[in-house]
């Protein structure tokens, strides 16, 4: 099983019910998800302004979120310019980041938990270039728990979801379970 977007995370999710017979139990939690993810959709269509994302899944080289990733930045409201939904995550050079003007950076290394993504963001050498990316200099750079929320195709991608909406749409005050 390897889904490559939200739909398919959620496909799954019944796929697994229905092979271990708990497909009523899957059911249920499919739509519970689905009604989370219809609730932050509607939401986020209030919004007047639709972010340029980069979701950064690895530092050192440097990575953009790729599968569901892209899916999720489109369902919370924001354009993953870089991102190729879908596909694997990739190397990316930091051009390509300057050139693309991401207005919200996201950090969400593969693997790490919030304490371990904030040590590796304090230890990158990030290119001088950064400071004229909107992103950075308005202070719109955040580090989350990747390996919680995003990088694991499962109901937390969910969670995920909620938090990416809050961060980029705060003025939308979002009820989020993450």
């Amino acid at each position: 099983l390897e889904p490559t977007n939200v739909q398919e995370i959620l496909e799954t999710i019944m796929t697994v019910g229905r092979l271990t017979g708990h497909e009523n139990q899957a059911s249920l939690v499919v739509g519970e998800l689905q009604s989370r993810i219809e609730t932050i959709t509607s939401a986020v269509q209030l919004a007047t302004f639709n972010p340029r994302v980069l979701c950064v899944e690895w530092l050192d080289p440097l990575m953009v979120g790729g599968h569901w990733v892209p899916d999720l930045v489109r369902l919370a409201g924001g354009i993953d310019g870089l991102g190729q939904l879908g596909k694997p995550s990739f190397r990316v050079d930091s051009e390509d980041i300057v050139n693309y003007q991401p207005e919200v950076i996201v950090f969400m290394p593969c693997g790490f938990h919030l304490e371990e993504n904030l040590a590796q963001i304090k230890t990158t050498q990030f290119p001088s270039e950064w400071d004229a990316i909107p992103a950075v200099r308005l202070g719109n750079t955040f580090a989350v728990d990747g390996s919680s929320f995003f990088n694991r195709p499962g109901p937390r991608v969910v969670d995920g979801l909620e938090l990416l909406a809050n961060i980029l749409h705060p003025e939308l005050q979002l009820q989020s379970r993450s």
